[in-house]
């Protein structure tokens, strides 16, 4: 009976007196409770973003130098690649989740275990090795999970060096750009970063896999990514704290 009323509460949610009623009380608390209660209503802010509930109130999305991301931030833990899920309901965070990284090439593209670093590396093995379809590890690992069946599979990969013909030629554009947003979540389909406590960018290796490898063979200047986190330490805190967020993040746009 409960799951009768998820679509309605959906609904409901999105109606446009709920969420002026959202926006109005993170507008109050942000401006009135201490800082503990700014960044947990940030976070809780971001969340509700992602799920359509409010109007971005911090602009994630950028376009930034593409030398400047170099690295891939790892989980020390398990020495798995940190992924966008690390940032849900935690977009400002703390710790020390950014003191373990390593570089894209060579160490994020020899990543035998994970998906992303797989993907990662069938753009080289295509664009720059000229490897055969069925001779990735990309093919050889969906192949063996029963993912999709050999034409099926073919067929994407094969969509990959088309997309890299069409960036070459055309330049890179956002989702925004290709009207992919106009489909629904599509908008928050770009290549995911953070920033460290120093301001550095890394990389999230949840989305954009294959792009961030076409933009690097590609050499190309700018590309969009999406902020997923900030470092605590990273922003310069005050009254108004969503302004300073959003002035620090967009002097890493162009």
């Amino acid at each position: 009976m409960a799951n009768l009323h998820k679509p309605f509460k959906k609904l409901i949610r999105k109606t446009a007196l709920v969420k002026k009623i959202w926006r109005y009380r993170y507008r109050k608390a942000l401006n009135n409770e201490s800082f503990d209660k700014k960044i947990y209503l940030i976070n809780k802010l971001d969340l509700y973003e992602r799920k359509n509930l409010l109007k971005p109130l911090i602009n994630r999305t950028l376009w930034v130098d593409l030398s400047d991301i170099n690295f891939v931030y790892f989980n020390q833990e398990n020495n798995k690649p940190l992924e966008k899920n690390h940032f849900y309901d935690n977009f400002i965070a703390g710790g020390n989740w950014d003191h373990y990284k390593k570089l894209l090439y060579p160490d994020y593209y020899e990543k035998k275990d994970h998906i992303g670093a797989i993907g990662f590396r069938t753009i080289y093995q295509l664009i720059e090795k000229q490897y055969k379809i069925e001779e990735t590890d990309e093919y050889k690992y969906k192949i063996s999970k029963s993912k999709k069946n050999p034409a099926e599979l073919k067929k994407e990969l094969n969509d990959y060096k088309n997309q890299f013909k069409i960036i070459k030629k055309q330049g890179y554009q956002s989702q925004l750009d290709l009207r992919e947003g106009l489909k629904g979540r599509k908008i928050y389909d770009e290549i995911r970063i953070a920033i460290d406590r120093q301001g550095d960018i890394g990389f999230i290796c949840s989305s954009g896999n294959h792009r961030l490898a076409m933009a690097k063979i590609l050499n190309l200047d700018k590309i969009p990514v999406i902020v997923d986190g900030v470092h605590r330490r990273w922003l310069d805190f005050g009254h108004n704290i969503l302004t300073k967020i959003n002035r620090e993040l967009s002097r890493l746009s162009y």
